[in-house]
């Protein structure tokens, strides 16, 4: 697509018609993240393949910004406190035959 996150119909419409939706884009965003979650419901709601939303978005409220400088302070997480999230390998592929 080209355009901005403006074009809200366009970005509406264009979800909507997707089987994976890659959000790279700003994740403060409320009209746009709107905006692909309508077109993500109007693709479910065609009956065709529930589609796949992927949000890279916001991953930076999990930076210190050290810098590359050392900091002593509590980290933000740490490797045994995230959950992992199973899902059946059957829901990642497409229905055969």
């Amino acid at each position: 697509m080209i355009g901005d996150h403006s074009e809200l119909d366009k970005i509406t419409d264009l979800v909507g018609q997707a089987d994976i939706v890659l959000n790279a884009a700003d994740a403060d965003d409320l009209p746009l993240t709107n905006a692909v979650l309508s077109g993500l419901k109007n693709r479910n709601d065609s009956g065709g393949l529930k589609p796949i939303l992927i949000h890279t978005s916001g991953t930076g409220v999990a930076t210190d910004r050290a810098g590359g400088e050392y900091r002593d302070e509590k980290p933000l997480y740490n490797a045994s406190s995230i959950l992992l999230l199973f899902i059946p390998y059957s829901t990642l592929m497409a229905p055969s035959g």
